[in-house]
């Protein structure tokens, strides 16, 4: 025997399609907001980051700390990152990010933050890099933007 259809239910299927609508219309103005102009990597030069995390009160090496290098084109009305990488550091605190594949200027974040193994010990930290492709950072020939000592003193919750 089947279903009736109840008035009530007819109410809500009506309230489910206008939300739908809503949430596909806010979509589709979001990307024409975000604009067509999201750049990509299609260029040949590279950013190496290289830094220490530490504790900033006993100046220890923190190891297995997470470090998100994120890399966003600049004058773009995309938010979304044109790279985003995370590596952990090592024994001894060290971390190195290579990116690749640049052909313009970007602004570059770098945040340290603590590991499953440590949960909340330590406070997140970010770092701004601005990388125009010239300056003593970069190398002509390699076509690399060295940043070396991008260190992150952490302190304690």
């Amino acid at each position: 025997m089947p279903a009736k259809i109840t008035g009530e239910m007819i109410k809500t299927i009506k309230k489910i399609l206008a939300l739908a609508v809503v949430a596909a219309a806010s979509i589709s103005c979001s990307a024409a907001f975000l604009g067509d102009e999201t750049p990509s990597l299609d260029g040949d030069m590279k950013i190496i980051v290289t830094g220490v995390a530490s504790d900033v009160d006993t100046s220890r090496p923190l190891p297995n700390v997470l470090v998100t290098f994120s890399a966003f084109a600049e004058n773009s009305l995309s938010v979304l990152p044109l790279i985003s990488k995370t590596v952990s550091t090592d024994s001894k605190g060290v971390y190195t990010v290579e990116a690749f594949g640049f052909s313009q200027p970007v602004t570059c974040t770098l945040t340290a933050e603590s590991t499953d193994e440590t949960p909340g010990e330590y406070k997140t930290m970010t770092n701004k890099i601005v990388v125009k492709w010239s300056g003593n950072s970069y190398d002509g020939f390699t076509k690399t933007f060295y940043v070396n000592d991008c260190n992150f003193q952490m302190e304690k919750n």
